[in-house]
């Protein structure tokens, strides 16, 4: 990416409260994948690249969550994956439940996640486990 979209991101993450930032990145990604100016995978290595805990309450909240396993059910569209990144930054330990047709089966190829559940959600005769 150049640096100028690059700089373009780390001006808007750094200029939001901590609080936000999850939903910026979404918009962010969505932003840059629509406009073609990043594909899915450099829009969210990039903005995962920039979200790092910066103060002492994101540290300690950080260091709460640690080692946790956190389960969702469908990891829903790949515009999400920075989800995904954000919570291995976080050291959470994820567990996806989706179809097998999921994309983000290659999250855990990728070591992303944890664990991948191939289960199909879709038709609710089959959907209890």
């Amino acid at each position: 990416l150049g640096e100028d979209l690059a700089s373009f991101i780390r001006d808007e993450l750094s200029s939001k409260h901590s609080a936000s930032r999850a939903s910026l990145c979404s918009t962010v990604s969505g932003e840059l994948v629509g406009s073609k100016r990043a594909s899915v995978a450099e829009a969210t290595a990039l903005i995962v690249s920039e979200l790092n805990p910066t103060t002492q309450v994101d540290l300690r909240r950080q260091a709460t969550v640690a080692g946790r396993v956190v389960v969702f059910l469908t990891a829903g569209y790949e515009g999400k994956r920075f989800i995904f990144e954000i919570a291995r930054k976080m050291n959470l330990r994820v567990v996806i439940i989706d179809s097998q047709e999921s994309w983000s089966q290659q999250l855990l190829e990728e070591g992303v996640i944890e664990k991948f559940i191939p289960m199909e959600i879709t038709d609710m005769d089959l959907s209890y486990l």
